[in-house]
């Protein structure tokens, strides 16, 4: 037992990828950019943070997620928001897979998401711990080996 932990989930295992779960892909892969200079901010003059879940240390390494402060809004709200205020069904958006990432074809929309985000998101950094547990909410199991 070395304490690693896999994160699998099983629905993908079962059933493959989903439409939906392609264009969830792709939203978060449109803000990816964000999440990297959060973090880089974050830890511009903090050598260490305190995860305000677990009261744990944070360093700018694997240990550390950055995370959408689900106790205010969840990813999956913002995205839900984001078509509804712009009236877009989710499913009509067009995703294709470039190079193992998903994107949204449409430059408008990934644009328009970008600045949406940008402005409602309420990042922060967290232990992973946290941010594997808050997953367990869409169907994954974790495993310790």
């Amino acid at each position: 037992n070395d304490d690693t932990v896999d994160d699998i989930s099983y629905t993908k295992c079962l059933y493959g990828e989903t439409e939906y779960g392609n264009i969830m892909k792709a939203f978060r892969d449109t803000i990816r950019e964000q999440i990297f200079e959060y973090r880089q901010n974050i830890f511009r003059d903090n050598v260490e943070l305190i995860c305000p879940e677990t009261n744990i240390i944070l360093r700018n390494n694997s240990d550390t997620h950055i995370d959408h402060n689900f106790r205010e809004l969840t990813f999956k709200d913002i995205v839900t928001n984001f078509c509804l205020e712009k009236n877009y069904n989710i499913l009509d958006i067009s995703t294709e897979n470039i190079r193992y990432r998903q994107i949204i074809v449409s430059d408008i929309i990934r644009q328009e998401f970008e600045n949406y985000h940008r402005d409602n998101a309420k990042l922060r950094a967290v232990h992973k711990s946290v941010n594997m547990s808050t997953s367990l909410q869409n169907n994954k199991l974790f495993f310790i080996t």
